[in-house]
């Protein structure tokens, strides 16, 4: 396994810039993630990588190793592709050993390594089937298989779950991470599926359309502590309120168009500062009574009700149409306080869980 840096990688196609001045450090043994919406240039920074495009400026390393004019084969980084690209006149188990047989290796070793990598994979009584006869997350994992057994040093994978309905991704997250752990291979995984990205990472890089990353760091940090509104809105659900900076009586406050002072928590005390308010929709409180011991509460109306079994997302309408989302775990059959259409609602939260962004 080894480590991948990116010095001030660009590049361009037909003279418009798709990546510009990207820097970047994945861990050896890591399971990093490049998440952005379509047209970001995630994808051609894995082919850059990889080795199927030259970049127009800057360096790529494997460890210390520059391999930025190394063909592709010879970099000892292997890609899975969205679509599979297996081989539909051989069985499983020539499939996954196609690698090793270009290599030369000795049959006996051919079939160690294939026979380890398909029980890690669940499919090891399936090697003389045809490709035609597997299901599609059966398929994907003949391509993450043939993908390790050659033993790469960091492992590509282009949005490799995105042909596979919801219940079958999410099987197939749960075997990603255990092939992650079990080989301890670096995996560059690409997506634009939030959920995913969350879930699989160790670490995740935020590219924005302009082909700059935004922001890296781990999960949880990027989804608490977003560095902007870019972030904040692409990863998960969230409100956003614009205001400007007011301090009152030792307090920090937001103060928006038509509401009143918000309190939050920002270290940059400077009056007048135009910012917004970041506040995810579980971490606000909803009830048609007043409650006590929150440092926020506001009062509107009940715009729309999404149920989705384990969860409800309201959609309240504040002071002039300002509007929020509050979503509430359905922890109880029966619960106390029913809330329907068209209540008037108060919502509250903690000004520490709320952030302030200031672009």
């Amino acid at each position: 396994m080894k480590s991948i840096r990116l010095e001030g990688i660009t590049k361009y196609y037909r003279n418009e810039p798709v990546l510009k001045d990207v820097h970047l450090t994945i861990e050896s043994g890591s399971f990093f993630t490049l998440l952005g919406p379509s047209g970001s240039g995630k994808t051609t920074l894995l082919r850059l990588i990889a080795g199927f495009e030259k970049v127009d400026a800057g360096r790529i390393f494997l460890d210390d190793q520059d391999i930025t004019d190394l063909p592709a084969h010879q970099r000892k980084i292997n890609t899975v592709f969205q679509h599979y690209a297996l081989f539909p006149h051989l069985n499983v188990f020539e499939n996954v050993a196609f690698g090793l047989r270009i290599k030369g290796l000795p049959e006996r070793i051919i079939e160690q390594r294939v026979m380890r990598i398909l029980k890690a994979v669940h499919l090891e009584n399936h090697v003389f089937k045809n490709i035609a006869q597997l299901s599609g997350g059966q398929q994907q994992r003949i391509a993450l298989s043939r993908a390790i057994v050659n033993e790469p040093e960091v492992l590509l994978l282009d949005e490799p779950l995105a042909a596979l309905d919801l219940s079958l991704r999410e099987r197939m997250l749960v075997e990603l991470i255990e092939l992650q752990e079990q080989f301890k291979t670096t995996f560059i995984y690409v997506t634009h599926d939030q959920l995913e990205a969350l879930a699989v990472s160790h670490q995740m890089a935020i590219m924005n359309h302009q082909g700059h990353i935004e922001q890296i760091g781990f999960p949880k940090k990027i989804y608490e502590f977003p560095v902007s509104t870019f972030v904040a809105q692409f990863v998960g659900s969230t409100n956003l309120i614009e205001g400007t900076i007011i301090t009152q009586d030792g307090n920090t406050y937001l103060q928006a168009p038509h509401l009143p002072p918000i309190e939050v928590t920002y270290d940059e005390q400077t009056n007048g500062m135009t910012v917004w308010l970041n506040l995810r929709p579980e971490k606000i409180a909803i009830s048609k009574k007043p409650m006590q011991g929150f440092s926020n509460s506001l009062h509107g109306t009940v715009e729309a009700i999404l149920y989705h079994g384990c969860s409800t997302v309201y959609r309240i309408v504040l002071a002039h149409n300002v509007r929020l989302q509050v979503f509430e775990q359905n922890e109880e059959h029966f619960p106390r306080e029913t809330i329907e259409h068209h209540d008037q609602v108060y919502v509250y939260w903690q000004k520490e869980n709320a952030s302030v962004l200031k672009r």
